[in-house]
């Protein structure tokens, strides 16, 4: 919860987390964050994420950049667990 938090306050000033939300709303967005955790452990891609949501490859690799900077900030532990 403190992720989606800390994208939406982020938004404010992130053109690219502005537009994702407000095309795919609050929902859309915790979908993303959930393929971002994903996404920094090296078990996600783009390509992935765009077929399954239905975006562009641009927009979810856009997306995923973004939220790969406001992770380490909320869950540093995502980041720094060792994968199974």
């Amino acid at each position: 919860m403190s992720t989606l938090i800390g994208a939406l306050a982020r938004s404010t000033d992130n053109q690219n987390l502005e537009l994702y939300h407000d095309r795919h709303g609050t929902a859309g967005l915790a979908i993303a964050i959930e393929y971002a955790r994903a996404y920094v452990k090296g078990k996600m891609t783009s390509r992935i994420m765009a077929r399954e949501l239905d975006l562009s490859v641009f927009e979810a690799e856009t997306i995923l950049q973004e939220l790969r900077e406001v992770l380490p900030n909320t869950e540093p532990e995502v980041v720094t667990e060792p994968d199974d």
